[in-house]
């Protein structure tokens, strides 16, 4: 006659305390930006999980004490992404420097709770335009970087003077010159600080005015000479052309820009520049 021996095993809350435990995942964020704060939890198999909840630590008569995320002064702006098995992931929007703290994640369950013995720390970094050099002349090349301590987006893009442009670069054109910063693609709000591009040229789109185009003899008369250049040009020659019987040539008549001729008379007449 065969015999069959029936065992039973009977597991008491708390027996397994090996299979509590949360882990956290790298957390680096953008100002302005949002960070998923990766985090998984384990429990014992026979546990169900009843509650769940994010904390940090907040300074409160005289001691540190952990407070979940709503009830702080200045809460962040989460969303809980994870459930009641073992997916703990927290999401914070909009993330400001304040945001810089340690992270804790608890969890109830059906014989017991736990909050997790390490922390998630949450770095909270900027995105860094760097321009070099920044004056450049005409022609010279360039370079427009962005970079942060946190591993950087690949979709960067750029804005000069506050509108979009292509990723700057190269031979630099008087046109190029203005501010500069880089964002986030579909998250603007994550911008770098600005830069300023100063491209320095000649003078170019040279033209002479005079304050009255009617005069008689004697009467005074000022020729102003304008130009387009970066440093602007501040030092100016003024030349009249003589012409004799034999050959024509400049004459060097004056400095600076605007040329004063107090007091017209005939021997005046001619061509300047």
């Amino acid at each position: 006659m065969e015999s069959w021996m029936l065992m039973i095993l009977v597991f008491m809350p708390g027996v397994w305390s090996g299979d509590w435990g949360v882990t956290f995942g790298y957390q680096c964020a953008l100002r302005g930006g949002s960070v998923v704060m990766q985090c998984s939890y384990d429990y014992p198999w026979r546990d169900t999980v009843t509650q769940v909840g994010w904390s940090r630590p907040l300074f409160t008569s005289g001691t540190w004490r952990l407070h979940p995320l709503p009830s702080l002064p200045s809460p962040p702006d989460f969303e809980y992404l994870g459930n009641l098995h073992h997916n703990c992931s927290l999401k914070i929007n909009n993330i400001q420097p304040t945001d810089e703290r340690k992270y804790y994640f608890s969890f109830v369950t059906t014989s017991d709770r736990s909050t997790s013995k390490t922390y998630a720390y949450l770095s909270v970094n900027e995105l860094i335009a760097v321009l070099k050099p920044s004056t450049v002349k005409e022609g010279d090349d360039f370079s427009l970087t962005c970079v942060s301590d946190c591993p950087t987006p690949t979709t960067i893009v750029w804005f000069k003077d506050g509108q979009k442009v292509p990723t700057p670069g190269f031979l630099v054109r008087r046109e190029d010159a203005g501010s500069y910063f880089c964002a986030v693609l579909g998250q603007e709000t994550v911008r770098s600080n600005s830069v300023t591009l100063n491209v320095q040229y000649g003078p170019g789109n040279m033209a002479i005015s005079v304050d009255d185009q009617q005069f008689t003899e004697g009467s005074s008369v000022k020729l102003t000479c304008s130009s387009v250049a970066n440093p602007a040009a501040d030092n100016y020659t003024w030349y009249k052309r003589t012409d004799s019987p034999s050959s024509s040539s400049w004459l060097q008549v004056g400095w600076g820009q605007v040329l004063s001729l107090p007091s017209v008379e005939a021997s005046h007449t001619g061509l300047y520049l």
